[in-house]
C-alpha cells in the first residue's frame, strides 16, 4: 500500500471488483482506484476496523465491541489542478466532491492569507496577499446519515505581481548642473538609477551631475521583492551642453601667431648669442 494518508495500522485490504477498500485502527477506511493513490473516507470513529466490503453503493465497516458503519461509497475530494493565483488579483477556484450525498460540507487548512473557503459551495475567492507555494489540506463531508467525509491535499501557487516604473526627466541640461531624478514604481518599492558614460554624467543617490557636454543615458531600475516580479527598466537620454566657452575664430589665429612669432625670437635670440660667444673667442 503506497501514499497512504495515515500512521495506523490496517486490518484489512478489500477489493470490489473496482476499487480497494481499506480498513484499521482508530475508525480509518480508506479507498483507491488504483492501489496507489489512497483518499482517507474518515468514518468519525475512533473504533478499530477489521473489515470492510461494499454492498449496493455503501460501504459497510465491522469492528470491534458490535461496531458497525453504514456509509455512502467513496465520498472524495476530486483531484483537481488549482490555476495558480497572483498576487493583489481577484481569484476563484471550485472545489469538487465525487459520490456521498450531497450538499456536501468543505473545510481547508494552509489557505494563502487573503483567500477563504466557503464551507457550502466550495469556492475558494478573495486576494491573495502573500506570494509563495501552499499546500492546501481539504476535507468535505457529506448529509448522509453517518456524516462521512474524505480528505485530499492540493497545491495552489500564488505568482508574483508584475510592475512598472514612471521615470519622466528633462531632455537638455548644461554641465555643472545638479538635477533631482524622480521615479517611482507601482509595487511602491525604491527605484535606483545607474547613469552611463560617466565622463558625461555621474549618479548621486537620487541625483544626476553632468560633468561634461554629450549624451547621459540614465536607468531606472526596481529589482522587485517576495510579492513582484523585477520591473523592466526605463531609460531616459539627456543632451548635456557643455559651457565652456569657445573663443572666437579671430582670437583663436591671434594666438596662433603669438606663439609662432615668440617661437621666431626665440630662435634669432640663441642665434645671435651663439654669434657673440664665437666673436669674444676670437678676440681672446
Amino acid at each position: 500500500v503506497q501514499n497512504v494518508p495515515t500512521s495506523v495500522r490496517l486490518k484489512r485490504v478489500r477489493w470490489t471488483g473496482t476499487h480497494f477498500l481499506a480498513v484499521g485502527e482508530q475508525g480509518v477506511i480508506l479507498s483507491s482506484q488504483d492501489g496507489l493513490d489512497w483518499i482517507d473516507q474518515d468514518s468519525r470513529s475512533d473504533r478499530v476496523l477489521n473489515s470492510v466490503t461494499e454492498l449496493t453503493g455503501k460501504i459497510v465497516a465491522v469492528g470491534y465491541g458490535g461496531t458497525v458503519l453504514n456509509a455512502n461509497s467513496l465520498l472524495s475530494v476530486d483531484r483537481i489542478l488549482l490555476p495558480n493565483a497572483r498576487f493583489g488579483a481577484s481569484y476563484q477556484a471550485t472545489l469538487l466532491a465525487r459520490e456521498g450525498t450531497a450538499p456536501y460540507s468543505w473545510s481547508a487548512t494552509g489557505l494563502p492569507p487573503g483567500l477563504t473557503l466557503n464551507s457550502t459551495t466550495g469556492v475558494i475567492s478573495g486576494t491573495p496577499t502573500q506570494a509563495g507555494e501552499y499546500l492546501l489540506h481539504v476535507k468535505v463531508s457529506d448529509s448522509s446519515g453517518f456524516a462521512v467525509s474524505a480528505s485530499r491535499t492540493l497545491a495552489l501557487t500564488v505568482d508574483k505581481a508584475d510592475q512598472t516604473i514612471s521615470f519622466t526627466t528633462v531632455s537638455s541640461a548644461s554641465d555643472g548642473q545638479r538635477l533631482t531624478l524622480n521615479a517611482t514604481a507601482t509595487s511602491n518599492g525604491p527605484v535606483t538609477f545607474v547613469s552611463a558614460p560617466q565622463f558625461v554624467c555621474k549618479i548621486s543617490g537620487n541625483s544626476v551631475i553632468f560633468v561634461s557636454g554629450g549624451i547621459c543615458s540614465i536607468k531606472a531600475e526596481q529589482l522587485g521583492n517576495a510579492n513582484y516580479n523585477a520591473a523592466p527598466a526605463v531609460v531616459r537620454n539627456i543632451s548635456v551642453n557643455d559651457s565652456k566657452p569657445v573663443p572666437p575664430a579671430s582670437q583663436a589665429t591671434g594666438a596662433a601667431l603669438d606663439s609662432r612669432a615668440l617661437f621666431l625670437l626665440s630662435i634669432f635670440l640663441i642665434f645671435h648669442l651663439c654669434r657673440q660667444v664665437r666673436y669674444r673667442h676670437k678676440i681672446s
